[in-house]
């Protein structure tokens, strides 16, 4: 791995970023400005999957909601 300069961390891989923050100590600064780059692209990676489990949830709550009120009809059908 070629050194890079310290900063524009667009330009590291997430490899090189969780490398390079293993070699610093915990209350270094610039460790704690790489784990918040991993953070962030983590969260960016993660933020399909977010919209992905809202759907299913709203589907989900629909699904009840509909099974309640046909259990409802039933009781109060006989």
């Amino acid at each position: 791995m070629t050194e890079r300069p310290f900063g524009n961390f667009k330009e590291w891989s997430l490899k090189e970023l969780i490398e390079k923050e293993r070699s610093f100590t915990v209350g270094d600064m610039r460790g704690a400005e790489l784990q918040a780059e991993i953070n962030r692209r983590y969260a960016q990676r993660n933020q399909r999957y977010s919209l992905a489990g809202i759907f299913c949830a709203a589907v989900a709550a629909l699904g009840s909601m509909i099974a309640a009120i046909a259990s409802l009809m039933a009781i109060h059908s006989k």
